[in-house]
């Protein structure tokens, strides 16, 4: 009965093992299922990680995207703006050609002198400017041609000052947005 109890006592002391497996097998096996446990946790985590990076981009790629559709918008905006304030200053460069036409077909038509013909079209003030420069030029004997060349070049600037670059200036003046037209 003692070498039976001995017997016993051995088993009961290794634990309870199962017949035919080493307790150093069963060791192994236990470490390298944690390991694979560990393993597999592990993927979890990254698996957790990317999928948490991919929604954050998507969230920002959603941001990026309805900003730029605000942007997209405020180009239409401003463009339709801009194309709106055109109108004025295409059609004042239309007045201005069509009175230089009108002005040069009729030639000596009309029995106005230069500066009567000319107050239809410009204020007084550059009338009197350009009827000064007239009579400075002819005091100082200058040529026919070269009095008319810079009179014609006065005649055309004051137009342009006058009609297109004071309507060109204006595109950039705030709209008056407390008045409906």
């Amino acid at each position: 009965m003692a070498g039976s109890e001995g017997g016993r006592s051995e088993e009961a002391e290794s634990g309870e093992a199962e017949p035919g497996v080493d307790s150093g097998e069963w060791k192994q096996k236990v470490e390298l299922a944690q390991e694979k446990a560990k393993q597999s946790q592990t993927k979890l985590d990254q698996a957790l990680v990317n999928y948490e990076d991919k929604k954050a981009q998507a969230k920002l790629w959603q941001a990026k995207q309805s900003q730029v559709q605000a942007q997209l918008w405020q180009a239409k905006q401003s463009q339709t703006q801009l194309q709106q304030e055109f109108v004025p200053l295409i059609s004042a460069v239309l007045m201005f050609i069509l009175m230089l036409v009108l002005l040069l077909r009729q030639g000596n038509k009309i029995s106005l002198p230069l500066t009567g013909q000319l107050i239809i079209v410009l204020p007084e003030e550059c009338i009197a400017e350009l009827e000064a420069l007239h009579q400075q030029m002819k005091s100082d004997q200058r040529s026919i041609w070269f009095i008319r060349r810079i009179m014609l070049r006065s005649i055309l600037e004051s137009l342009w000052a006058f009609f297109i670059l004071i309507n060109f200036e204006n595109l950039w003046l705030p709209r008056n947005k407390g008045r409906t037209k």
